[in-house]
């Protein structure tokens, strides 16, 4: 049975989702998502496409820290920090924030001509960070594919989330795509690419954790404890986007922005979300890395960029690397910022 029925008790097709899933909400506007299948309620949370000057400010508390987790030690019978997937339900980051590397669109799809009719149970297929932070929280996929509302129609079937919709860059299927022509163009248009708020990311707050992960085995979990996703995208280098020194300094402002606008919305949820074992921890991915090729200096630098932030934001912030091969790479650049702020490695 695939993830999707193992949680919703039955397998994906559009019809099913409609006919077998309500949805409502609650006096505080949090999506609760019933399922008359199995007669279960899930929190389908807060769903907002925010920039940097929407989240909300906070007084500084101070002593934020940033560290770095490693994967490669972790013992099979427990659950791996670094595994996007099972460490939402690690008892200790109950209440945490995970950013997901997705696409521009906050859905979980390997090429642009995919679209929301394609569902989510093929998430599971594709064991990249992204879609597996998502499905640990399937009813928040869900909402994101067939429930949300743009324009005054229901998912994104003929309306689309596009988090860089402020800005001239065209995108198909959460891709954006520059080619040679379109570099000069965009290069000669004058628009303010260095304005921060022009890029968005998807803040979903408040999800049941409803799957994890075990010795390699997907499971439901006993739906007891909450996360919350920030999801944000990088320029595919390797694929859609033409590397130049134009379109690299536009990475740089946008993925300077969401690790802006996703330490914000992390310091956010850990006051109107308190009381959770882990609601003052970020967990941050290195968007554009790997297959995207986006360079690790400008990943890692886009990061130190916020340490301010990140100290007056008084989080536990961490980096994660799935492997050692990754920590070797982003430690000589985030070595400096880790002990700064009194920061640790963990994993080592």
């Amino acid at each position: 049975m695939s993830y999707f029925g193992s949680v919703f008790g039955f397998e994906e097709s559009i019809q099913k989702v409609y006919s077998n899933i309500d949805i409502s909400k609650d006096s505080t506007g949090n999506i609760l998502m019933h399922n008359k299948i199995l007669n279960e309620t899930y929190s389908a949370g807060k769903f907002e496409v925010v920039g940097i000057n929407d989240i909300p400010k906070h007084e500084d508390r101070n002593n934020g820290t940033l560290n770095i987790i490693v994967g490669g030690r972790t013992n099979p019978d427990e659950l791996s920090p670094v595994d996007s997937l099972a460490s939402q339900s690690i008892p200790e980051n109950d209440g945490a924030t995970f950013l997901a590397a997705s696409n521009f669109n906050c859905l979980e799809f390997t090429s642009e001509y995919q679209s929301a009719r394609d569902g989510i149970s093929s998430y599971e297929y594709d064991p990249t960070q992204g879609p597996y932070c998502a499905i640990a929280c399937a009813p928040g996929a869900l909402y994101r594919n067939y429930f949300v509302e743009i324009n005054g129609k229901r998912g994104q079937f003929e309306h689309v989330i596009n988090l860089l919709h402020e800005t001239p860059l065209r995108v198909q299927g959460g891709y954006p795509s520059i080619d040679q022509k379109e570099e000069r163009s965009l290069n000669e248009s004058g628009f303010d690419w260095n304005n921060l708020n022009h890029y968005k990311i998807g803040s979903h707050s408040n999800l049941t954790v409803t799957t994890s992960r075990l010795n390699g085995r997907i499971m439901k979990t006993d739906m007891k404890q909450i996360a919350h996703h920030v999801y944000a995208a990088a320029f595919n280098f390797n694929g859609n986007v033409v590397e130049t020194p134009f379109t690299t300094e536009i990475s740089e402002y946008l993925l300077e922005a969401e690790y802006k606008a996703t330490i914000l919305q992390a310091w956010d949820n850990s006051i109107k979300y308190a009381g959770r074992k882990g609601s003052n921890k970020l967990y941050l991915t290195l968007l554009g890395g790997g297959v995207f090729g986006n360079p690790m200096d400008l990943i890692c630098d886009s990061i130190t960029n916020n340490i301010d932030l990140i100290k007056r934001s008084g989080l536990e912030v961490y980096v994660v690397c799935f492997s050692h091969s990754i920590y070797n790479k982003v430690y000589p650049f985030l070595a400096e910022s880790v002990k700064e702020t009194n920061g640790k490695v963990v994993g080592l």
